[in-house]
Protein backbone atom coordinates (compact mmCIF):
# COMPACT_ATOMS: atom_id res chain seq x y z
CA UNK A 1 0.00 0.00 0.00
CA UNK A 2 1.22 3.47 -0.76
CA UNK A 3 2.25 5.63 2.15
CA UNK A 4 -0.20 8.33 3.17
CA UNK A 5 0.85 11.77 4.29
CA UNK A 6 0.55 12.66 7.93
CA UNK A 7 -2.73 14.11 9.05
CA UNK A 8 -2.86 16.90 11.54
CA UNK A 9 -2.17 20.46 10.53
CA UNK A 10 -0.35 23.06 12.59
CA UNK A 11 -2.93 25.64 13.56
CA UNK A 12 -0.33 28.37 13.29
CA UNK A 13 0.27 27.39 9.68
CA UNK A 14 -3.42 27.60 8.87
CA UNK A 15 -3.65 31.00 10.55
CA UNK A 16 -0.64 32.31 8.65
CA UNK A 17 -2.08 31.23 5.31
CA UNK A 18 -5.49 32.70 6.14
CA UNK A 19 -3.96 36.08 6.99
CA UNK A 20 -1.98 36.54 3.77
CA UNK A 21 -2.78 40.04 2.44
CA UNK A 22 -4.93 40.22 -0.66
CA UNK A 23 -2.38 42.43 -2.44
CA UNK A 24 0.32 39.84 -2.01
CA UNK A 25 -1.94 37.19 -3.43
CA UNK A 26 -2.68 39.39 -6.45
CA UNK A 27 1.04 39.86 -7.15
CA UNK A 28 1.56 36.12 -7.10
CA UNK A 29 -1.15 35.65 -9.67
CA UNK A 30 0.59 38.05 -12.04
CA UNK A 31 3.98 36.48 -11.51
CA UNK A 32 5.12 33.26 -13.09
CA UNK A 33 3.48 30.28 -11.39
CA UNK A 34 5.57 29.06 -8.48
CA UNK A 35 6.05 25.35 -7.72
CA UNK A 36 3.10 23.89 -5.84
CA UNK A 37 3.51 24.03 -2.07
CA UNK A 38 2.67 21.24 0.37
CA UNK A 39 -0.90 20.06 0.55
CA UNK A 40 -2.90 20.56 3.73
CA UNK A 41 -2.21 16.97 4.74
CA UNK A 42 1.52 17.30 4.14
CA UNK A 43 1.99 20.64 5.90
CA UNK A 44 2.22 19.29 9.41
CA UNK A 45 4.49 19.52 12.40
CA UNK A 46 6.29 16.45 13.64
CA UNK A 47 5.51 14.56 16.82
CA UNK A 48 1.74 14.92 16.90
CA UNK A 49 -0.19 11.77 17.89
CA UNK A 50 -1.92 9.42 15.48
CA UNK A 51 -1.43 11.47 12.33
CA UNK A 52 -1.11 8.38 10.17
CA UNK A 53 -2.08 4.75 9.89
CA UNK A 54 1.48 3.75 10.81
CA UNK A 55 1.09 5.53 14.15
CA UNK A 56 -2.52 4.55 14.76
CA UNK A 57 -2.28 0.78 14.21
CA UNK A 58 0.18 -0.18 16.98
CA UNK A 59 -1.65 2.05 19.47
CA UNK A 60 -4.97 0.45 18.52
CA UNK A 61 -3.52 -3.07 18.75
CA UNK A 62 -2.19 -2.39 22.24
CA UNK A 63 -5.49 -0.92 23.44
CA UNK A 64 -7.61 -3.75 22.04
CA UNK A 65 -5.43 -6.34 23.75
CA UNK A 66 -5.33 -4.57 27.13
CA UNK A 67 -7.25 -6.75 29.55
CA UNK A 68 -7.14 -4.40 32.52
CA UNK A 69 -7.70 -0.96 31.02
CA UNK A 70 -8.77 -0.62 27.38
CA UNK A 71 -9.75 3.05 27.88
CA UNK A 72 -7.12 4.19 25.36
CA UNK A 73 -9.36 2.68 22.68
CA UNK A 74 -12.05 5.25 23.50
CA UNK A 75 -9.55 8.07 23.01
CA UNK A 76 -8.27 6.54 19.76
CA UNK A 77 -11.79 6.38 18.37
CA UNK A 78 -12.25 10.13 18.78
CA UNK A 79 -8.84 10.71 17.23
CA UNK A 80 -9.99 8.61 14.27
CA UNK A 81 -12.99 10.95 14.00
CA UNK A 82 -10.56 13.86 13.83
CA UNK A 83 -8.53 12.02 11.18
CA UNK A 84 -11.74 11.59 9.18
CA UNK A 85 -12.21 15.38 8.97
CA UNK A 86 -8.90 15.59 7.10
CA UNK A 87 -9.09 12.34 5.13
CA UNK A 88 -12.44 10.55 5.14
CA UNK A 89 -11.05 7.34 3.67
CA UNK A 90 -8.25 7.04 6.20
CA UNK A 91 -10.42 8.03 9.18
CA UNK A 92 -13.06 5.44 8.30
CA UNK A 93 -10.31 2.83 7.80
CA UNK A 94 -9.08 3.59 11.32
CA UNK A 95 -12.60 3.27 12.70
CA UNK A 96 -13.15 0.07 10.73
CA UNK A 97 -10.12 -1.42 12.43
CA UNK A 98 -11.45 -0.89 15.97
CA UNK A 99 -15.28 -1.15 15.77
CA UNK A 100 -17.34 -4.16 16.77
CA UNK A 101 -16.97 -7.28 14.64
CA UNK A 102 -17.95 -10.87 15.30
CA UNK A 103 -19.60 -13.65 13.26
CA UNK A 104 -23.12 -12.58 14.32
CA UNK A 105 -22.89 -8.82 13.83
CA UNK A 106 -20.42 -6.27 12.61
CA UNK A 107 -20.06 -2.52 12.11
CA UNK A 108 -17.43 -2.88 9.42
CA UNK A 109 -16.90 -4.29 5.95
CA UNK A 110 -13.80 -5.45 4.14
CA UNK A 111 -12.11 -2.93 1.90
CA UNK A 112 -8.84 -4.04 0.32
CA UNK A 113 -8.21 -0.49 -0.82
CA UNK A 114 -8.08 0.96 2.70
CA UNK A 115 -5.06 1.16 4.97
CA UNK A 116 -6.56 -1.23 7.52
CA UNK A 117 -8.32 -3.54 5.08
CA UNK A 118 -11.67 -2.44 6.54
CA UNK A 119 -13.99 0.52 6.71
CA UNK A 120 -17.11 1.25 8.73
CA UNK A 121 -20.41 0.15 7.24
CA UNK A 122 -23.39 2.36 6.43
CA UNK A 123 -25.05 1.67 9.78
CA UNK A 124 -22.05 3.02 11.63
CA UNK A 125 -21.66 5.92 9.20
CA UNK A 126 -25.12 7.05 10.27
CA UNK A 127 -23.79 7.45 13.82
CA UNK A 128 -21.50 10.18 12.49
CA UNK A 129 -24.26 12.18 10.82
CA UNK A 130 -24.78 14.56 13.75
CA UNK A 131 -21.13 15.60 14.22
CA UNK A 132 -20.89 15.91 10.45
CA UNK A 133 -23.73 18.43 10.58
CA UNK A 134 -22.45 20.09 13.75
CA UNK A 135 -18.63 20.00 13.83
CA UNK A 136 -18.60 21.77 17.19
CA UNK A 137 -19.46 18.40 18.79
CA UNK A 138 -16.04 17.09 17.78
CA UNK A 139 -14.34 20.44 18.44
CA UNK A 140 -15.46 20.17 22.08
CA UNK A 141 -13.50 16.91 22.57
CA UNK A 142 -10.41 18.76 21.38
CA UNK A 143 -10.49 21.75 23.73
CA UNK A 144 -13.09 23.88 21.95
CA UNK A 145 -15.29 25.84 24.38
CA UNK A 146 -18.62 27.69 24.12
CA UNK A 147 -16.95 30.88 25.38
CA UNK A 148 -14.40 30.59 22.57
CA UNK A 149 -17.18 29.83 20.06
CA UNK A 150 -15.42 26.45 19.63
CA UNK A 151 -12.77 28.18 17.50
CA UNK A 152 -10.28 27.46 20.28
CA UNK A 153 -10.24 23.74 19.50
CA UNK A 154 -6.89 22.12 18.75
CA UNK A 155 -7.24 19.30 16.24
CA UNK A 156 -3.48 19.21 15.70
CA UNK A 157 -2.86 18.02 19.25
CA UNK A 158 -6.24 16.50 20.07
CA UNK A 159 -5.98 13.95 22.86
CA UNK A 160 -9.41 13.54 24.49
CA UNK A 161 -9.38 12.82 28.19
CA UNK A 162 -11.22 10.19 30.22
CA UNK A 163 -13.29 11.35 33.20
CA UNK A 164 -11.64 8.69 35.36
CA UNK A 165 -13.63 9.11 38.56
CA UNK A 166 -16.93 9.31 36.69
CA UNK A 167 -16.09 6.27 34.56
CA UNK A 168 -15.05 4.15 37.53
CA UNK A 169 -18.20 5.13 39.43
CA UNK A 170 -20.50 4.31 36.55
CA UNK A 171 -18.92 1.23 34.99
CA UNK A 172 -15.39 -0.02 34.40
CA UNK A 173 -14.22 -3.13 32.55
CA UNK A 174 -16.30 -6.07 33.70
CA UNK A 175 -18.23 -8.95 32.19
CA UNK A 176 -16.76 -8.28 28.77
CA UNK A 177 -18.06 -4.68 28.59
CA UNK A 178 -16.57 -1.35 29.58
CA UNK A 179 -18.20 2.06 29.54
CA UNK A 180 -15.96 5.11 29.65
CA UNK A 181 -16.84 8.78 29.76
CA UNK A 182 -14.94 11.37 27.76
CA UNK A 183 -14.69 14.99 28.81
CA UNK A 184 -16.44 17.37 26.45
CA UNK A 185 -16.01 21.13 26.91
CA UNK A 186 -19.46 21.87 25.53
CA UNK A 187 -21.39 19.37 27.65
CA UNK A 188 -22.59 19.54 31.24
CA UNK A 189 -21.29 16.04 31.95
CA UNK A 190 -18.83 13.60 30.31
CA UNK A 191 -20.02 11.62 27.31
CA UNK A 192 -20.19 7.79 27.22
CA UNK A 193 -18.67 5.27 24.86
CA UNK A 194 -19.05 1.50 25.32
CA UNK A 195 -16.43 -1.11 24.47
CA UNK A 196 -17.10 -4.83 24.25
CA UNK A 197 -14.86 -7.88 24.17
CA UNK A 198 -15.06 -10.32 21.29
CA UNK A 199 -14.81 -14.07 21.75
CA UNK A 200 -11.08 -13.91 21.00
CA UNK A 201 -10.59 -11.42 23.84
CA UNK A 202 -10.10 -8.22 21.85
CA UNK A 203 -11.80 -5.02 22.98
CA UNK A 204 -13.73 -3.21 20.27
CA UNK A 205 -15.80 -0.03 20.07
CA UNK A 206 -19.44 -1.05 20.47
CA UNK A 207 -21.66 1.96 21.20
CA UNK A 208 -20.83 5.57 20.36
CA UNK A 209 -24.21 7.33 20.13
CA UNK A 210 -23.61 9.05 23.47
CA UNK A 211 -20.58 10.83 22.03
CA UNK A 212 -22.55 12.36 19.19
CA UNK A 213 -25.19 14.45 20.94
CA UNK A 214 -25.29 18.23 20.78
CA UNK A 215 -23.27 20.72 22.81
CA UNK A 216 -23.92 24.13 24.36
CA UNK A 217 -24.53 27.23 22.27
CA UNK A 218 -21.58 29.48 21.52
CA UNK A 219 -21.05 32.77 23.33
CA UNK A 220 -21.95 34.58 20.09
CA UNK A 221 -25.23 32.68 19.81
CA UNK A 222 -26.09 33.29 23.45
CA UNK A 223 -25.40 37.03 23.09
CA UNK A 224 -27.56 37.23 19.97
CA UNK A 225 -30.46 35.57 21.76
CA UNK A 226 -30.09 37.97 24.69
CA UNK A 227 -30.36 40.90 22.29
CA UNK A 228 -33.59 39.62 20.73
Amino acid sequence: MRARPSLFVSLSLITAVALLPATGMAKKKKAEAAPAGPTVLEAVTEGQPYKSWAAFQPAADAAMKNEGDPSALAVLFVQAMVARTYDKTLGEAMMGYVVWDDPRSSYRIKDDGSESGFRINKVFQEELAEPDRKPRILFAYCGGTPSGNYRDHDFANCTPTIASDYSARMQGPKSGRAKYFLNNEGASRPRPITLKQTEDGLWRVYTVSGLMTGVAATAEESAARADD
